[in-house]
Order: structure tokens, then sequence, then C-alpha cells
């Protein structure tokens, strides 16, 4: 509560002017985040229960449901882009959202977007991957760090792998969410992938590397199919406002 509070401050220092400025209703927005933060939703049930209002029922989901969850439940456009059975597969380490990395990331990331939907992707990724007890020096090490580095530690390689699953399945999971896709992630996930398709990378990741080359491949295509998210006025003024409360939300915003 006490980080609730200094967010609330840096809202009401900030409110006044927004409202003068774009009639921009702050205090519904402290509002909505106390709401959500003295309620949170339970991580095991969130899911189910978007699912549930996606399908206009409060009923028990089908027996396969829990397994065609984003199948079911996925933006028309998504569905309609991604044919391929291949994109879809969650039992498969080698597709997008079908290793452990993702199912854990995008069980965090559907119930997050609900109600953040003005944030930039890319932060939901960086903050869940320190969430998870990698360091800042290792997420930057990742994104610009050299080969050498890479190759020649075992810990920041298992750290780099996990990296790339983790922004590749968020980029997907955008994509089946919303329909869309921000660039900055789309971009970041291309990177990872090609990050993977370094032979010796894939060597090292894929019991079977040409198996591996062709999947990696095909998650490029897929995301270039995923069209460019535009952002309202409104997400840009409410991001601007989280952006200059970084320090704080970064503590609570889970």
């Amino acid at each position: 509560m006490k980080y609730l509070q200094e967010l609330k401050a840096v809202l009401e220092k900030m409110g006044p002017e927004l409202n003068q400025k774009c009639d921009f209703a702050w205090t519904k927005l402290a509002e909505h985040i106390e709401d959500k933060l003295c309620n949170p939703p339970e991580r095991d049930s969130a899911l189910i229960e978007l699912a549930n209002r996606r399908s206009g029922t409060n009923g028990p989901m089908p027996e396969d449901a829990e397994f065609k969850f984003y199948e079911i439940n996925s933006h028309p456009l998504a569905k309609e882009k991604l044919q391929d059975p291949f994109y879809w597969k969650i039992a498969d380490d080698l597709a997008p959202i079908g290793n452990d990395t993702a199912a854990d990331a995008l069980s965090n990331f559907w119930p997050w977007r609900e109600t953040a939907g003005f944030l930039p992707t890319l932060w939901f990724v960086e903050e869940e991957f320190v969430h998870w007890g990698y360091s800042r020096e290792q997420l930057n090490q990742v994104l610009v760090g050299a080969w050498e580095d890479r190759t020649e530690s075992s810990k920041y390689h298992l750290a780099a792998n996990v990296f790339d699953a983790l922004v590749v399945a968020i980029a997907y999971g955008q994509f089946l969410k919303e329909g869309c896709v921000d660039l900055e992630l789309r971009e970041e996930a291309l990177k990872a992938l090609d990050r993977q398709l370094h032979p010796k990378v894939i060597n090292y990741t894929c019991a079977y590397p040409r198996e591996g080359e062709k999947a990696f491949q095909k998650s490029k295509e897929g995301l270039m199919m995923m069209p460019i998210k535009k952002y309202s006025v409104g997400d840009s003024i409410k991001k601007h406002v989280f952006r200059s409360a970084t320090g704080i939300i970064k503590r609570f915003l889970r």
C-alpha cells in the first residue's frame, strides 16, 4: 500500500496539469489501480476467467479447453494468419508458445494485459525476466553482449536462452490476445530467433539442429505476419504518467 500511495502522489502532482491540457481523468486511473492492486486475480484461475468472459459464460470450460485455450480465445486475426498448427502447439519446446518458459510467461501476461493494455509489452518482458531471478546486468548482457560472452559462460548462456524464449512467447502472446504486436517487441523477438539460429547456440540447445532451424525460421515468418499496434492518444498519456513513476511501478505492478 505504501507504493500505491507514492504512485497516487505522483498522479496527484501531474493530474491537474494533464486535466487542463487533455482532459485526462487521473483520479479514475488512480482508483482503477488501487482496485486492481487490492483485489488481484488468482493466477491459477485468471486464464479460465478470461476464457469465460470471452465466451460469455460463467460455467466450467470444456475438458480440452485447458490445452486449447489460445486456439479458443485468441483474436480472430491471429486465427486467420496463423494457419499452421505449429504456432498453436503448447507441448513443443521449439514452438513459440510451446515451451515451459512460454507457459509461465503467458499465464502471467494475459491477465496483466487486461489492466495494463497501454504499457509497452517489452517493459513486461524485461520485468518478468528480472522477476524470475535474473539480474539487470544479465538482461543487459543478453541485449548487447558479444557472442564470445554467451558461448564461454554456461550461466550467461542459460539466461540468454530463457530471455529469447520469453520475448518470442510474449510477442506471440500479444498477437494472440490483441491481433497486433508492438514494433519494439517484434524487433526484439526477431533478434532472439536470430540468436537461437546461431550455429553455436542451436547445436547446444537443440538435439536435432535442423529441426530447430526449421522451427525458428517458421517462428520468424509468423512474426512478420503480425500487424504493428497503434496506441491511442489516451493510452500514450497513461504510458507517460506511468513512465514518470517507473521506479515506483516496478516494485508493485505485477
